[in-house]
Protein backbone atom coordinates (compact mmCIF):
# COMPACT_ATOMS: atom_id res chain seq x y z
CA UNK A 1 0.00 0.00 0.00
CA UNK A 2 1.38 3.35 -1.02
CA UNK A 3 2.05 5.72 1.86
CA UNK A 4 -0.01 8.51 0.27
CA UNK A 5 -3.15 6.30 0.18
CA UNK A 6 -3.23 5.81 3.97
CA UNK A 7 -5.14 9.08 4.69
CA UNK A 8 -7.77 8.08 2.11
CA UNK A 9 -8.16 4.66 3.72
CA UNK A 10 -8.45 6.21 7.20
CA UNK A 11 -11.20 8.55 5.98
CA UNK A 12 -13.06 5.66 4.33
CA UNK A 13 -12.88 3.67 7.59
CA UNK A 14 -14.18 6.65 9.57
CA UNK A 15 -17.15 7.11 7.23
CA UNK A 16 -18.03 3.41 7.41
CA UNK A 17 -17.93 3.50 11.20
CA UNK A 18 -20.24 6.53 11.32
CA UNK A 19 -22.81 5.32 8.80
CA UNK A 20 -24.52 1.97 8.76
CA UNK A 21 -27.89 0.56 7.76
CA UNK A 22 -29.72 -2.77 7.85
CA UNK A 23 -33.00 -2.85 5.90
CA UNK A 24 -34.56 -5.72 7.86
CA UNK A 25 -33.32 -5.47 11.45
CA UNK A 26 -35.11 -7.59 14.05
CA UNK A 27 -35.22 -5.61 17.32
CA UNK A 28 -35.89 -7.23 20.70
CA UNK A 29 -35.36 -5.65 24.09
CA UNK A 30 -36.68 -3.64 27.01
CA UNK A 31 -38.02 -0.11 26.68
CA UNK A 32 -35.63 2.17 28.59
CA UNK A 33 -37.13 5.57 27.78
CA UNK A 34 -40.42 7.03 26.55
CA UNK A 35 -41.07 10.52 25.26
CA UNK A 36 -44.40 11.89 24.06
CA UNK A 37 -46.43 15.06 24.34
CA UNK A 38 -49.62 13.11 23.59
CA UNK A 39 -49.62 9.35 24.24
CA UNK A 40 -52.61 8.76 21.96
CA UNK A 41 -50.68 10.44 19.14
CA UNK A 42 -47.56 8.32 19.58
CA UNK A 43 -44.03 9.21 20.54
CA UNK A 44 -40.37 8.27 20.68
CA UNK A 45 -39.16 5.11 22.39
CA UNK A 46 -35.65 3.99 23.23
CA UNK A 47 -35.07 0.23 23.37
CA UNK A 48 -31.92 -1.44 24.68
CA UNK A 49 -31.01 -4.15 22.20
CA UNK A 50 -28.06 -5.98 20.69
CA UNK A 51 -26.76 -4.49 17.45
CA UNK A 52 -23.06 -5.36 17.40
CA UNK A 53 -22.94 -4.84 21.16
CA UNK A 54 -25.79 -3.78 23.45
CA UNK A 55 -26.97 -0.32 22.39
CA UNK A 56 -29.87 2.06 22.75
CA UNK A 57 -31.99 2.34 19.60
CA UNK A 58 -34.52 5.14 18.99
CA UNK A 59 -37.80 4.43 17.24
CA UNK A 60 -40.96 6.46 16.67
CA UNK A 61 -44.25 4.70 17.27
CA UNK A 62 -47.77 5.75 16.37
CA UNK A 63 -50.55 5.88 19.00
CA UNK A 64 -51.60 2.24 19.62
CA UNK A 65 -48.05 0.90 19.36
CA UNK A 66 -46.76 3.67 21.63
CA UNK A 67 -49.40 2.77 24.21
CA UNK A 68 -48.20 -0.85 24.03
CA UNK A 69 -44.61 0.34 24.57
CA UNK A 70 -45.77 2.25 27.67
CA UNK A 71 -47.43 -0.93 28.97
CA UNK A 72 -44.28 -2.97 28.30
CA UNK A 73 -42.16 -0.40 30.11
CA UNK A 74 -44.47 -0.39 33.15
CA UNK A 75 -44.59 -4.20 33.28
CA UNK A 76 -40.89 -4.79 32.56
CA UNK A 77 -41.63 -6.65 29.33
CA UNK A 78 -39.57 -6.63 26.14
CA UNK A 79 -40.82 -5.35 22.80
CA UNK A 80 -40.07 -6.69 19.36
CA UNK A 81 -40.38 -5.24 15.87
CA UNK A 82 -38.64 -5.02 12.52
CA UNK A 83 -37.45 -2.07 10.50
CA UNK A 84 -34.56 -0.28 8.86
CA UNK A 85 -31.73 0.20 11.37
CA UNK A 86 -29.61 3.26 10.62
CA UNK A 87 -26.54 4.50 12.39
CA UNK A 88 -26.01 8.23 12.26
CA UNK A 89 -22.81 9.19 14.04
CA UNK A 90 -22.97 7.58 17.47
CA UNK A 91 -26.74 6.95 17.43
CA UNK A 92 -28.96 4.19 16.07
CA UNK A 93 -32.51 4.73 14.80
CA UNK A 94 -35.05 2.16 13.64
CA UNK A 95 -37.16 3.52 10.78
CA UNK A 96 -40.18 2.08 8.97
CA UNK A 97 -41.18 0.14 12.09
CA UNK A 98 -43.44 -2.84 11.44
CA UNK A 99 -44.62 -5.99 13.24
CA UNK A 100 -44.47 -4.23 16.62
CA UNK A 101 -45.47 -6.29 19.64
CA UNK A 102 -44.85 -6.93 23.31
CA UNK A 103 -43.25 -10.16 24.53
CA UNK A 104 -45.54 -11.73 27.11
CA UNK A 105 -42.94 -13.81 28.98
CA UNK A 106 -40.72 -10.91 30.09
CA UNK A 107 -36.92 -10.68 29.78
Amino acid sequence: IAHDSIPVMREAARVLKETFSDDDFDLLGPVVRLESENVAGGGDVIVYTEVDIWRKVLLHLEGPNYEEAVRAHKQGLEVHCRGRLEKEGRYFTLRNVREFGVETDGP
